[in-house]
Formats: structure tokens, C-alpha cells, sequence
């Protein structure tokens, strides 16, 4: 059942230390917060010496708070010259602070901190409901934050963690931080050889501990705690990642935006990939030359359905992953999403009471509020999403897949053939072998699926149809639409920026393969007329862009691994007329997992987009 997420409110008590008002506990030690970080949980896990000399090392906290905690960690790693080549830190905060609430209680902290802190204040997310990902020092460092109450969140994190933080308030105060059913939780979590430290010695704690899986120990306690707990996991626990060997060279089939993001999140993890697509013969912009511009406006639904979380975290992750792309490939875009009549007006504004989103990521506006930011009065009200984006496909493109470990190859694909050492891909000249394939190329996936995999095997698949879309682009001039904004209604209407309004979109879901309509352009325009008021171009539109989609019945992407074979096949497809949005969901799914990082999808979620 979907809950809101309700910001904390620290208030500082009288001894200066910030208190959560509902509980009545300190975030932490009145002797200070990274002490106690130090004492308690990085030495208490054996920290730094632990990570030192590894490829990557998970820390896993079952109480964020106001960050101290990973923001020592992150300290002592950057001072660490043996440090892991990668952190990862996964922590679960059922009332997170807002930004500016954050900033007040982090920049009165340590002084030695405070570069750390402010990277994490300028970082730090819209308070949704869901994961959030975040990173720093070139992606050496991640953040994966649960937000939500732990109960929920914990059964669906993926992670192998090697070391745990536990630091909820007071057993006594907030008891939902102590449960067996969250020890139990930890240990799904826990690669093999796991620890755990805490400042909690109570023995109703430690005996849930000792009977989910974990060696305990006391030890002398931090400032005025006369003792804390140190655990080991139990030695036939623990579960390792899947992946046993290092992926370092990947086939990617379909070099559209769900296929360049993946390729591009995987060469920022060092993972080489080679590109296929006949398009590719047009240059790095063939899949969407003529796409001047696409929205990526999130979806929003009662009771937060997976289509809709699918949706925000794609677009947060999207944000982070191009962000050096920003103003170049795509920029930040104000979008209303306009209701079509009373009953959907009705129903918009019912949805964003139920769900209490962060009013900095989406807000309710009637008719008149919105004549106030458009200079007209369209005839209903709708959604207000200030931090939607803009993208311009064609520059996109090229940015993604200009990166010196992606090799595109302008070359159609016949079959994949599964080998001792991989997989080989066929193509009408050669053969490759790569370690990875990953099918990104839409319907055409089906067809390269069918020859080495059974129907059975992939039957979400067999419900998925092909709908063709048309926009048209109109010279900037010919409209006095305000450029930076967007907007949706029966069709929607946007710009490039530079030179183009773009205007969009028609739906054929007949199958047909058809070529650039001005008939069908415009149908759009009549369709949107009513909405954009005095901003409709005066003159015809200059052309525009055909695009087919795979979609779903269910309405939700494919992004899954084809199990039978041993993990190196991947599938990433039918994103519908969503594809900007989800894109970067596949992209940095499919980067975790052959990366072995923290999964940016939360379980419900990957049986949401699974093949089965």
C-alpha cells in the first residue's frame, strides 16, 4: 500500500545535538557524530582496513539520518592510498531532511566534512518515495538511498553487502529499526564474510541478531556507552554476486537511446561494448536523425504504480548520467501536463492530493494558476513538473556513443550463437565474440531471441505490439511558444531551443510501416489546438520524424536477463513512448549488475520488467 513520505523536522536540544521530534532521539553521540562514526561503525567493522585492496566494497546502514555516517566513511576512503577502486554505500531513511533542512544541520557539523557534505547537499534528491541514486567522484563512489519505511524497503533491496551500519533511533523508541523480519532482511543482503557493528546493546537485539545468522561480540563502547556489538555473519552464509568473472567486452544490439545509454553507462564503469545497427551508416545520429526534440516528463498514477516509479528514477538517473551533457544534448524543462476534460482534470488533481509528492517535483495547477506561467488560460488545469527535461535525440546520440570504449558498427545482426568462452555474433560479413550480448533493438529483438531461446521462455514478449509515431518540426519563428517550457495534452508541444518547435505525436497501431504524413501532422495540430491556444504555428510544418515503438499490453519495459544462459544475454526493449524516460533504467540496471553494484532496481520492480 502506498505511504507518503513525511519529512523529518530535527529541532536542536538543549545540549546542541539534532533531536527527531516524533521519536524523541539524537541522530547521534551528544560526543559527536563522526566520532561515534569512527569508533562505532568503521572500526567496529574493521574499516578501512577491510576495504583496502578490493575491487569495490558495499556498506550497507539501516538508519541514514542526517549522512555523517557515509560521509566518514567517504572521508576516511579518500584519505585511504589502499583504498577500494570502488564504495558503495546503501541506506534506508524512512523521514529523510529536506535539502535545505540538510544543509543546516550538515554545514554546523565537522569542518573536515564539510567538502563531502556539501557534494551531498547539491546532490541530494527530491523526498519521493522509491531508490534514489547517487554519485561522486566520477562514480567511485555511489549513494543508493531507500526512501521509505524500512519494513517495505528492506525486502527490496539487491545488494551483497560486506559490512552493515546499524544505526536506528532507540529499540525502545522506534522499534521497526530492530525487528527479526529486518535481521532476517540483512542477511539476504550480506555477502559471504559480512559484519555488522552497532552502538545498540540490547539484549533483545542481540538475540535476534545471534538467531538470524551472526556471531556477536561486545566490546567498550563510544563517549558515555558503556559497550557496543560487533557481528560476523556465520560462515555457510552469506550470498556471493552472479557474475563470477569480469565483463569487459559486450555486444550491444540497437543503437537507438535505450541501446546508446547502455552502451555509455557501461563504458563509464570501463566496460567496452560494440554497437550494432544497419542505422549506424548515417552516422552516430541515425536512429533518430530528424528527432529534434523529446520530452521526458514523468509518469504519475494513484497508489505510485511500477510504470510510474519506472519512470522518475529513469529520468533522476538520466539526469546524473548526462549530466556533462547538460545544455548541450538536453536541458531542463518545466512541463504542464494539461487535463483533456472535467473528469481527467478531476482525477489529476485527486492524484497528486492522494500522493503528497515533494512539491519541488510536481505540483497541481488550476486553468487560471496556469495562465500565470504560459500568458494564456487553457481550458483545464493539470500537472506542474518543474524539473522535467528537454532532450535533443540527435546530439544525445552522439555524445553517448562517442565515448573511446564504444565501437559502433553499422552492420545488421542474422544470430547469436553461445560458446565456452561467450557468445558470437553473426553478421552478414563476420563473426564477433563477445562475453555479453545485450538486445536493445526493439521488436527485432523477438526475432534474435527466437533463435536461441524457447517462446516459453519469454512470454511477457508475446504480448508486446509495434505502434508507430510521427512529430513535426516547425521553424521557432512561426510561434511565440516560450522555448524553455512544454507542454502535454492531446499531443504535445516543445523546442529545441536553437531553431526548432516540435509538435507531436500521432499513434498507428495498424502495423503498417508509414512514411511522413503532412496530413497526419495536421491531425496533431487540430488535436492540440485547443490546448496551446495562441501559440499554434502560423506556418506548415518543415518535415519531421517517423518513429516505430515496441510496447507492452501492461504498459511496463523489458529489462531482464535470459537466465538459461548463464546471465550473458540481456534483453532491454519495448519501451513504448517512454523510451527517453526509461532508457536510463536499463542502462544502469544492466551497468550494476555486470558491474556487481547495489541494483538500481528495487525487486518488485525487476518482476515488473522481467521476461517472464
Amino acid at each position: 500500500m502506498y505511504e507518503p513520505i513525511i519529512p523529518a523536522q530535527p529541532e536542536i536540544n538543549e545540549h546542541g545535538v539534532a533531536q527527531h521530534p516524533e521519536y524523541g532521539d539524537v541522530y547521534h553521540s551528544l560526543s559527536g557524530a563522526r566520532g561515534q562514526a569512527e569508533y562505532v561503525f568503521l572500526s567496529g567493522n574493521h574499516l578501512p582496513k577491510r576495504w583496502q585492496n578490493q575491487e569495490q566494497f558495499t556498506i550497507c546502514e539501516t538508519g541514514f539520518g542526517l549522512g555523517n555516517n557515509f560521509l566518514t566513511a567517504w572521508y576516511h576512503w579518500r584519505q585511504d592510498p589502499l583504498r577500494s577502486h570502488y564504495l558503495h554505500y546503501v541506506s534506508f531513511e524512512g523521514h529523510p531532511l529536506t535539502q535545505k533542512d540538510l544543509a543546516h544541520q550538515l554545514l554546523r557539523g565537522d569542518p573536515q566534512l564539510q567538502p563531502l557534505a556539501k557534494q551531498l547537499i547539491a546532490a541530494w534528491p527530491s523526498l519521493l518515495p522509491g531508490v534514489h541514486r547517487l554519485e561522486f567522484e566520477h562514480g567511485q563512489v555511489t549513494l543508493t538511498l531507500f526512501f521509505g519505511h524500512i519494513k517495505r524497503t528492506s525486502i527490496q533491496c539487491d545488494v551483497q553487502a560486506d559490512a552493515f551500519f546499524l544505526d536506528g533511533f532507540s529499540p525502545r523508541l522506534n522499534p521497526a529499526m530492530w525487528t527479526p523480519a529486518l535481521f532476517s532482511q540483512l542477511v539476504r543482503m550480506a555477502a559471504p564474510g559480512a559484519t555488522l557493528a552497532t552502538w545498540c546493546t540490547a539484549s533483545a537485539v542481540r538475540r535476534e541478531l545471534q538467531n538470524a545468522g551472526f556471531v556477536l561480540a561486545k566490546k567498550p563502547g563510544y563517549a558515555f556507552k558503556r559497550e557496543m556489538l560487533t557481528g560476523k555473519l556465520r560462515s555457510h552464509l552469506g550470498k556471493s554476486n552472479a557474475i563470477k568473472h569480469k565483463i569487459t567486452n559486450v555486444a550491444i544490439i540497437g543503437s537507438g537511446i535505450t541501446g546508446s545509454a547502455i552502451a555509455y553507462a557501461l563504458a563509464k564503469r570501463g566496460i567496452h561494448s560494440h554497437v550494432f545497427d544497419p542505422v549506424l551508416k548515417q552516422g552516430l545520429k541515425g536512429a533518430h536523425l530528424g528527432h529534434k526534440a523529446a520530452a521526458m516528463m514523468p509518469l504519475v498514477a494513484r497508489q505510485d504504480p511500477p510504470r510510474a516509479r519506472l519512470s522518475r528514477l529513469g529520468i533522476a538517473l538520466a539526469a546524473m548520467r548526462w549530466a556533462p551533457f547538460l545544455d548541450e544534448a538536453w536541458y531542463q524543462s518545466p512541463t504542464f501536463a494539461l487535463a483533456c476534460d472535467n473528469e481527467q482534470e478531476t482525477a489529476l488533481n485527486q492524484t497528486v492530493q492522494q500522493l503528497s509528492f515533494d512539491t519541488s517535483w510536481l505540483q497541481w495547477l488550476n486553468s487560471e494558476a496556469i495562465k500565470h506561467h504560459l500568458g494564456y488560460q487553457p481550458p483545464y488545469g493539470g500537472l506542474f513538473f518543474p524539473k522535467a527535461y528537454v532532450v535533443r535525440p540527435e546530439q544525445l546520440l552522439v555524445k553517448l556513443l562517442s565515448h573511446e570504449l564504444i565501437t559502433p558498427m553499422p552492420s545488421f545482426v542474422l544470430g547469436l550463437q553461445q560458446n565456452t568462452k561467450g557468445w558470437v555474433v553473426e553478421t552478414p560479413s563476420e563473426k564477433h565474440e563477445f562475453q555479453a550480448v545485450i538486445l536493445a533493438n526493439a521488436a527485432n529483438s523477438v526475432g534474435l531471441l527466437e533463435k536461441v531461446l524457447a517462446p516459453e521462455h519469454y512470454p511477457r514478449l508475446s504480448q508486446a505490439g509495434v505502434v508507430q509515431g510521427q512529430v513535426g518540426c516547425y521553424s521557432l519563428l512561426t510561434s511565440a511558444w516560450p522555448k524553455s517550457k512544454a507542454l502535454c495534452a492531446a499531443g504535445y508541444i516543445l523546442s529545441d531551443k536553437e531553431k526548432y518547435l516540435v509538435l507531436g505525436s500521432s499513434y498507428d497501431r495498424s502495423g503498417k510501416k508509414n512514411n511522413w504524413s503532412a496530413q497526419t501532422q495536421q491531425e496533431i495540430e487540430k488535436a492540440l489546438k485547443p490546448f496551446i491556444g495562441p501559440y499554434l504555428p502560423t506556418k506548415e510544418s518543415m518535415g519531421g520524424w517517423v518513429g516505430k515503438r515496441m510496447a507492452m499490453s501492461d504498459h511496463r519495459p523489458v529489462i531482464d536477463q535470459a537466465h538459461d544462459h548463464g546471465g550473458g544475454l540481456w534483453v532491454a526493449t519495448a519501451m513504448g513512448s517512454n523510451g527517453f524516460s526509461w532508457a536510463s533504467v536499463a542502462a544502469e540496471q544492466i551497468g550494476a549488475l555486470l558491474a556487481q553494484e547495489p541494483r538500481v532496481l528495487s525487486l518488485d520492480l525487476q518482476r515488473s520488467v522481467a521476461l517472464r
